[in-house]
C-alpha cells in the first residue's frame, strides 16, 4: 500500500510536558487496516533517542459513534506516560505502524528556535475529523453516551489544584486556623480512583469528627503537578505545588507531625518520593505508617503485570531487572531508570524507618515479604478494611433460568477486560445463550450482543441493580491479587455465587464463603466452561 493512500484519523485530546515528563493521550486509527503497532519517539537536547510502546486499544465509544461505518474506530483510544533525565525535549511524534507493514509518523510536539536564541514549544494537535468529533462529543456527554472515556477523563480532572503564588504562606495560613491545637497529620495518596482513596477519605472523615487536622498530598496528573488540601476547622481547596520543598518548610516551623502513606502511584519521577518521606519524617520525628493497599514498593507495575501483561507472582531479583526495562505496564514510564534494584533500595530506606506498615489481608503481606523477606515482622499488622459503610440484606436470585454472568466494578486491563471481552465473544462464537451484564463501565470493546453495561453506580443503588438485572452467578475477573476487594466483599453480604481466580485477597475471602468458587486462571472457552459447571452446580442444589 502507498504511504499516501494510508487514511489516517487522530487527534490529540491532551498534551502537558512539565521539565522531563510527558503525558499525553487521545485517539489514533487507520481507516483501511487495523493498527499492528504504536510507538512514542522522543529526540532530547543531547542527541538521545527514545521509543516507547503506546499503551493502546482503549474503548473510545464517542469515536465508534463518530465513525459508525469504520470497525477500527471503537478501539482507538491511546495513552502515553514518558519520562527522561539531564536534557529537553526537543521533538515528539507517534510512529503509526498498520498490518500492512506501512509506516507513518505524527508529530505531536516541536521546540522551535526563536529570534533572541531561545526556544518556544509548539504542539501538534492536527486531525482529520477533530474539531467535529469534538462537538459529537459534547453532544453525546449531554445524552449520557461516552461512558467509558468520560468518566476516566473526570476523574483525571477532577479537584484541578489552584496555582497560587506563595503556596507554603496559603497552607500556613490554613494551618493556624485550625482550633486542635495539634500540628497536621500527613496523609499521602494518589487520585486515581479505587480503594485507597475511599480509605482516605473516612480515615480524613474521622479526623474532622474527632476535631483534628489532616494535609492531603496527592497528585493531578493532567497538569503533572502535586496538589495539597487542608481538612479540618479550617479547610482550603486544592493548592498546586510543582515541588515538595514547601512541605518540608511547613513540618521544620512544627505545622506537620505524623505522616500516613496511603498510595503514591501516578506520582511524577516516583523514585524521589522514598526520600521526601524519610526527610520529612526525620525533621518531624512523628509516627510514620505505610500502608500497602497495592504492590508499588516491589515494584514501579504496582498490579505486579510484568512485561508480558501475566502477574508475576513476585519472581527472583534477576527476573525482575530483565522484565522491568520492556515492562510498559501503567505508571512504569515515570521511572526512567527502569531498575529493580535501585527501586527497592530507595523503599527500603521508608520500610526500615516506618513504625508500622498495614496489609488489609495475609496474602498481601506474604508477597510482600517475597520482595523484602527480612524485615522485621513486629511491625508488620494485617487488618481488613471495615465494611460498616455497605449494610444490605441477603438477594434472592433465581438460578433456574440460562447463565447470566454479573461482574461489578471498573473494568480495566488488570482488574479483567480482557476476560471478560473474551468470554463474551466465546459466548457469542458458540451461540450459547449465556449473558453478562457489567454493573459498572469496562474500557475493551465487548459484544453488545451478549454484554449489558449499566455504567456508573453509588453503592447504595448495586443490590437492585443485582436484583433487577436477572444475573445469576458473579465472576469476579481480576487477573491480579486484590489486596482486600471491597466487590467481593459486598457480594458476599448480598449473599451472592461468586467465582474468582486463584490470586490475592479475593481467592481468600472465597475459600471459606458456601456459595464460593476458586478456579485456576483459564483462556475464554476453559472460563465459560467452569462457569456453566459452577452454574449447574447451583441448579441441583
Amino acid at each position: 500500500m502507498d504511504m499516501r493512500e494510508i487514511q489516517l484519523h487522530y487527534n490529540i485530546d491532551h498534551l502537558v510536558i512539565k521539565a522531563d515528563v510527558l503525558l499525553c493521550w487521545g485517539w489514533i486509527f487507520c481507516e483501511d487496516d487495523p493498527l499492528a503497532d504504536l510507538q512514542l519517539r522522543l529526540s532530547l537536547t543531547d542527541g538521545r533517542v527514545i521509543e516507547r510502546t503506546v499503551e493502546r486499544g482503549k474503548l473510545r465509544e464517542d469515536v465508534r459513534d463518530a465513525f459508525p461505518q469504520n470497525l477500527n474506530a471503537a478501539a482507538s483510544g491511546f495513552m502515553i506516560i514518558s519520562a527522561w533525565t539531564d536534557a529537553e525535549l526537543t521533538t515528539a511524534e507517534l510512529i503509526v505502524t498498520i498490518t500492512s507493514g506501512v509506516r507513518k509518523y505524527v508529530p505531536i510536539y516541536q521546540r522551535e528556535s526563536v529570534a533572541n536564541g531561545g526556544f518556544m514549544p509548539r504542539k501538534q494537535h492536527s486531525s482529520r475529523m477533530g474539531v467535529t468529533l469534538a462537538l459529537r462529543a459534547f453532544r453525546l456527554i449531554r445524552i449520557g453516551h461516552f461512558k467509558v472515556f468520560w468518566e476516566k477523563m473526570r476523574r483525571y480532572f477532577a479537584a484541578h489544584p489552584a496555582r497560587v503564588r506563595d503556596p507554603a504562606e496559603a497552607l500556613r495560613v490554613a494551618l493556624k486556623g485550625t482550633n486542635s491545637g495539634d500540628p497536621a497529620l500527613l496523609v499521602i495518596d494518589h487520585d486515581l480512583g479505587g480503594g485507597a482513596p475511599q480509605y482516605r477519605s473516612r480515615l480524613i472523615e474521622q479526623r474532622i469528627k474527632a476535631g483534628k487536622t489532616s494535609l492531603l498530598l496527592t497528585f493531578h496528573v493532567p497538569t503533572l503537578n502535586f496538589a495539597t488540601q487542608v481538612y479540618g476547622p479550617s479547610g482550603t481547596g486544592r493548592i498546586a505545588l510543582t515541588e515538595l520543598d514547601p512541605l518540608l518548610e511547613l513540618a521544620r516551623e512544627g505545622w506537620i507531625r505524623d505522616i500516613y502513606f496511603n498510595n503514591s502511584v501516578s506520582f511524577r519521577h516516583p523514585e524521589r518520593v522514598p526520600d521526601f518521606i524519610c526527610a520529612l519524617r526525620k525533621i518531624s520525628g512523628g509516627h510514620l505508617t505505610l500502608a500497602v493497599h497495592d504492590f508499588n514498593m516491589l515494584c514501579p507495575s504496582h498490579f505486579l503485570l510484568n512485561s508480558s501483561g501475566k502477574f508475576c507472582d513476585v519472581p527472583a531479583t534477576h527476573v525482575c531487572a530483565s522484565c522491568l526495562p520492556l515492562n510498559q505496564e501503567g505508571f512504569v514510564n515515570f521511572f526512567p531508570a527502569r531498575d529493580i534494584r535501585l527501586w527497592r533500595s530507595n523503599w527500603r530506606k521508608v520500610i526500615d524507618e516506618a513504625d508500622e506498615l498495614v496489609f488489609f489481608s495475609h496474602s498481601t503481606k506474604q508477597l510482600f515479604l517475597k520482595a523484602y523477606p527480612d524485615v522485621e515482622r513486629g511491625r508488620l499488622h494485617v487488618r481488613p478494611h471495615a465494611m460498616d459503610y455497605f449494610r444490605v440484606q441477603p438477594l434472592h436470585i433465581s438460578s433456574s433460568s440460562k447463565l447470566h454472568i454479573g461482574v461489578v466494578g471498573n473494568i480495566g486491563r488488570h482488574k479483567g477486560s480482557q476476560v471478560i471481552a473474551q468470554l463474551a465473544n466465546t459466548i457469542k462464537e458458540q451461540g450459547c445463550e449465556a449473558r453478562i451484564t457489567i454493573f459498572g463501565l469496562i474500557d475493551e470493546p465487548v459484544s453488545k450482543e451478549v454484554v449489558t453495561i449499566t455504567g456508573r453506580y453509588s453503592h447504595e443503588e448495586l443490590p437492585n441493580l443485582i436484583a433487577k438485572s436477572g444475573v445469576n452467578l458473579m465472576l469476579l475477573p481480576s487477573i491480579v491479587p486484590e489486596t482486600f476487594s471491597y466487590v467481593i466483599h459486598e457480594l458476599i453480604q448480598m449473599e451472592l455465587p461468586i467465582v474468582c481466580f486463584n490470586l490475592g485477597a479475593q481467592a481468600d475471602a472465597l475459600r471459606d464463603y458456601t456459595l464460593g468458587r476458586v478456579i485456576p486462571p483459564l483462556d475464554a472457552g476453559e472460563l465459560l466452561d467452569a462457569l456453566l459447571v459452577a452454574h449447574d452446580d447451583l441448579r441441583t442444589r
